[in-house]
């Protein structure tokens, strides 16, 4: 994938580690969030990655009649006056007689149809915290939690002018091979994400793009979702249990319960799906060292995130902080927690 998005017409080169985070967030969450300045390729990871692992298959090459890329993703750009669900998947005009779509409603639609069944079909919220997701995309935050097939939303109009494989009663099915990528800017025009959207999230912060020395490939793919499926199942177990036993050691707990830091059983189990990705992608030969940054990842994301802009953490407490967890961090997975290290001298630099 790395080789393969940097040899596209416009290249990237991202990082490894950033495609295997990319890659192990899909197995984790519905939900991925790529936070990064400008230009940094928030957007152009996703439709990359689309384009790339369907390059093979003829029929998801080029433009349709709508002047629309045949391959498994939309852009969707949210306005910052989005404050419903209704600006997020339409709503139907009594007036007119018909049903107001768009561009999120359209793409959905489009997941559902039989030629995209069987591939990863991203839905990219571009800009998603322009608005507050927590407003429009509500629905959804709830809905993902359901069992995959049982993901209905409710298309809010009568049967005679809805498409006919909405179902009766106005449903519409969120996809099991459906992934959600939201990029996000931080800025003066831009909002916080709550706490709610973060939880059912891979976070990824995009480090600068930068020309890297990536062999190019004429090597083309055509990845089924079925197969990406059964390599998401959970595989490295011992790793992962590993991982549940640092976290919820008494030192690692007394340490994050100081500062109001919680762990749930929807973290845990995010992160054995996050973490048995990320060892899958990486050196067969260097799974400690895997383990680690997957840990180092979910931690800085997940759990410190708490502490960004905490005015009751001064300079000396979070310093202290950061001494004790590294100790801990480096005595359980034999290596330093560079992403929280980094995280937390920022805060520790804002004091």
């Amino acid at each position: 994938m790395q080789r393969k998005i940097a040899s596209s017409e416009k290249p990237f080169f991202y990082d490894i580690d950033t495609i295997r985070k990319f890659i192990a967030g899909l197995s984790m969450s519905p939900i991925s969030i790529l936070q990064g300045i400008s230009g940094t390729g928030k957007t152009s990871l996703p439709v990359e990655f689309a384009k790339a692992i369907i390059s093979e298959a003829v029929n998801y090459s080029g433009q349709g009649r709508d002047n629309t890329p045949n391959a498994p993703y939309r852009i969707c750009p949210v306005q910052s006056g989005w404050r419903d669900s209704m600006d997020l998947i339409g709503y139907y005009n009594s007036f007119e007689h018909k049903y107001k779509e768009t561009d999120f409603f359209q793409a959905l639609y489009l997941a559902n149809l039989p030629k995209y069944k069987d591939t990863l079909f991203f839905i990219i919220l571009d800009e998603m915290n322009l608005s507050r997701p927590e407003h429009y995309f509500a629905e959804f935050l709830s809905k993902l939690e359901q069992k995959e097939g049982e993901r209905y939303v409710s298309i809010k109009a009568p049967d005679e002018v809805l498409p006919v494989s909405i179902s009766e009663g106005g449903n519409m099915l969120i996809p099991e091979n459906v992934r959600f990528i939201g990029t996000a800017n931080h800025d003066e025009t831009t909002l916080e994400f709550a706490p709610k959207t973060y939880d059912r999230s891979n976070l990824m912060e995009m480090p600068k793009n930068q020309e890297r020395n990536i062999q190019p490939t004429t090597d083309t793919y055509n990845v089924s979702y079925q197969w990406i499926k059964t390599q998401f199942e959970v595989r490295h177990k011992a790793y992962c249990e590993k991982f549940k036993e640092f976290i919820n050691s008494d030192d690692v707990k007394m340490l994050l319960m100081e500062k109001g830091i919680g762990v749930g059983n929807r973290f845990e189990d995010q992160a054995d799906r996050f973490i048995s990705t990320f060892i899958e992608t990486g050196n067969p030969n260097c799974k400690d060292e895997s383990l680690a940054k997957a840990a180092d990842h979910l931690i800085t994301t997940r759990l410190f995130r708490t502490l960004r802009n905490r005015y009751d953490l001064d300079k000396h407490n979070l310093q202290s902080f950061k001494v004790d967890f590294d100790i801990l961090f480096k005595a359980t997975f034999g290596a330093e927690p560079h992403n929280a290290d980094e995280m937390l001298n920022s805060e520790i630099d804002k004091k």
